[in-house]
């Protein structure tokens, strides 16, 4: 009996030690997920993990992205990470379902014979001198993400327990791959599934290796219309439509991006120019037909072409190369759209339609189906203080002042799409010198096909005439210049209310409208001229909510105590009921209501965290309205910068250090690093301002 109770303890023993062996072993892989901070690295990991604690002699992990791919081998050797591609094959719709049905995979006793196995699995076990292996599908929500194969360079005999351990540890493994794709989620489109520009970079530090590739920059012409016109669900699925379309005409080792609203970028690494200009024939030819079975309007393609190392092997070199072929490209259909180089009927000759542009003395503006810049001339360039490079692919609400009314815009877009051209008055901003009311003339531009190919708009300043009485205000801009002159009068009661300056007002209205620029490309919204007017204009109202705090308090000298920092808390909750007051909004305007609920979501969000540890509601990231975001990096700026009786003024490079230590923690990280990006206009307003006004600050 002792030796059977003794024999009991010592099997009792053996299980314990299993049960932690496996334990150790699910702690291991969920470590890595942990720890990973790349899909490479984690891959790498986890390959490396199975096979030291399986004691097989090569863990290979397959995945599925649109082909098959090996994308790591780890063996008693090392791990070897491949690139994207490197060793692939296709995978049928019925070669997935087949595997799908192996839920216990399968087990092959000599690689030579085995069925089910792909050539290119079966040659690289051949090359690692494997002969027997069990190949365990990756399962997520009933579809194949990929294989994971154990193998041995010996034969081997395994019994259900041994398969059934090795299918949880792979269904274990799947699960680990899913949760760090979701960690990981930053780096894909939402809407498409494609990469982001996050992602973008990661493939990049792996696609530059190659000795020469492509990278093609894709835009559509015609999406805004069709959102305008169709709706943006619509416009949603035509997205998600160009996503499937790029994958599917694309090479299996490309990676394909969503780099803007209507942007894509895709790199073919190991692409010639030859490729590269196959793949965007057959990307615009795809397009081509599916729009063909749409109703107008019809949205089109322009790609532009990148070839590294030609064009250089920096990743933000290749973009902008690619970019400008590409706007070539869409310049080039607008000129043989309107001219000709000999007396084709309708068209100007080319070399008078070129004069034309550059001698007229009205502003002129070339852009394409969306409203993006292709050309200005010289007088324009003159008359908004921009280049046409700094033109080159923004949209005219680049300068917009923000007090044109939305019902201009409105009636702008309707005419437009019903008669394909409008006549009007717009109120617009020069770079430096204040603002100007432009006489605007736009007309559609057609091809020979009847497409539509671009806008032609004439501009001509008539400020003067206005101010002189020689030409009556447009009435519909009558309620602009009321509606700013009212809040301004509002936000400079507050600033007098605490000892604040004017010129505050001013740079943070300046500040706000540099960051809207700059953040377009990332937050579509900010591409409507309306909304984008209406946070500069409204952001100078963030601290209205003051007027209820004590004037003893704001112009404390010294250090507040924890119940007067409190207090001047509350002007957030002050200023979004003020703004909120029904005695404001009875105006029966429509734009009123919207200029209000920004100008109320700035002033009560405008001290929110994006950690979530801000004030007065505690919001944390996009839960933070977007105008609120954009005015607090304004106003910390001009805070710091700002001499104040408890502190001295800091230098730009100080500000900046600082608010980028506080990306992801106090700011939206995308809006700070546009605050980066154009630091050096910061500083510059901030200086001309010191001039304007005589304020004091520290130096650069």
């Amino acid at each position: 009996q002792e030796g059977d109770h003794s024999g009991g303890d010592e099997g009792a023993m053996q299980t314990t030690l299993a049960c932690i062996h496996l334990v150790d072993l699910l702690s291991s892989l969920s470590a890595e997920v942990l720890e990973a901070r790349a899909e490479e690295e984690l891959l790498s990991r986890l390959a490396e993990t199975l096979r030291a604690q399986v004691g097989c002699d090569a863990v290979i992990v397959r995945l599925l992205e649109r082909v098959i791919q090996t994308r790591v081998v780890a063996t008693a050797d090392g791990v070897q990470v491949l690139p994207p591609g490197a060793l692939y094959e296709p995978f049928s719709e019925e070669e997935q379902a087949r595997w799908l049905q192996l839920a216990d995979g399968a087990f092959w006793p000599d690689v030579r014979t085995a069925p089910h196995l792909k050539a290119a699995l079966r040659a690289q076990a051949l090359r690692l001198g494997l002969v027997s292996g069990y190949v365990v599908p990756l399962v997520r929500d009933g579809q194949l993400l990929g294989q994971v194969v154990f193998a041995w360079r010996s034969r081997q005999a395994l019994d259900e327990a041994a398969r059934r351990l090795l299918r949880k540890l792979a269904d274990f493994a799947c699960l680990k791959l899913t949760l760090f794709q979701i960690k990981k989620g930053r780096e894909l489109d939402p809407l498409t599934g494609l990469l982001n520009r996050t992602g973008l970079m990661r493939w990049w530090e792996s696609c530059s290796g190659e000795p020469q590739g492509a990278l093609l920059f894709a835009d559509l012409d015609g999406f805004k219309a069709l959102n305008d016109v169709r709706g943006h669900l619509a416009g949603d699925d035509f997205l998600r439509d160009m996503a499937r379309i790029l994958r599917q005409v694309a090479p299996p080792r490309a990676v394909i991006t969503r780099w803007g609203g209507d942007e894509f970028v895709l790199l073919l690494p190991g692409a010639a120019r030859a490729e590269a200009l196959k793949v965007r024939t057959a990307i615009m030819e795809q397009v081509r037909a599916h729009v063909a079975s749409l109703p107008p309007p019809q949205p089109s393609i322009t790609i532009g072409i990148a070839l590294w190392p030609r064009d250089g092997r920096e990743l933000p070199a290749l973009i902008d190369k690619a970019d400008q072929r590409m706007y070539h490209h869409k310049r080039r259909q607008v000129a043989l759209a309107m001219s000709s180089k000999g007396h084709a009927q309708g068209r100007l000759p080319g070399g008078l339609f070129e004069g034309w542009l550059v001698n007229s003395p009205d502003g002129i503006i070339i852009t394409d189906p969306d409203l993006k810049v292709l050309y200005v001339n010289p007088a324009y360039e003159r008359r908004t203080g921009y280049t046409a490079r700094e033109w080159l692919g923004r949209r005219p609400s680049f300068i917009a002042s923000g007090r044109t009314p939305r019902e201009v815009y409105d009636d702008m877009w309707r005419c437009l799409h019903a008669h394909g051209s409008w006549q009007g008055h717009v109120i617009n901003r020069h770079r430096e010198h204040g603002e100007w009311i432009a006489s605007l003339t736009i007309t559609r531009i057609v091809d020979r096909r009847g497409r539509l190919v671009g806008y032609l708009a004439i501009s001509r300043d008539v400020t003067a005439d206005v101010g002189s009485g020689r030409q009556a205000l447009p009435t519909n801009l009558e309620g602009a210049f009321t509606q700013e002159a009212l809040a301004f009068a509002l936000a400079a009661a507050a600033e007098m209310h605490q000892r604040g300056t004017r010129a505050h007002l001013e740079r943070i209205r300046e500040f706000t409208r540099l960051l809207v620029r700059g953040a377009s490309r990332h937050y579509p919204e900010l591409d409507s001229t309306v909304y984008a007017g209406t946070v500069v204009q409204a952001s100078i109202l963030h601290d209205i909510g003051k007027i209820a705090v004590p004037t003893h308090v704001l112009t404390k000298p010294g250090p507040l105590t924890p119940a007067e920092f409190e207090l001047v808390k509350t002007h957030t909750v002050a200023g979004y009921e003020l703004l909120q007051s029904p005695s404001l909004r009875d105006k029966g305007l429509p734009s009123a209501t919207r200029f209000l609920q920004v100008a109320a979501n700035i002033a009560r969000s405008h001290h929110e965290r994006w950690d979530g540890t801000g004030y007065p509601d505690g919001l944390a990231g996009e839960d933070i309205p977007l105008e609120a975001r954009i005015v607090s990096i304004a106003d910390v700026y001009d805070a710091l910068r700002s001499e104040r009786p408890y502190k001295a003024p800091w230098s730009h490079r100080q500000a900046v250090e600082q608010i980028r230590a506080e990306a992801g923690r106090a700011f939206d990280p995308v809006l700070v690093e546009v605050f980066l990006a154009h630091g050096g206009e910061f500083d510059e307003i901030w200086n001309r301002m010191q001039e304007r006004f005589g304020s004091r600050s520290a130096g650069t």
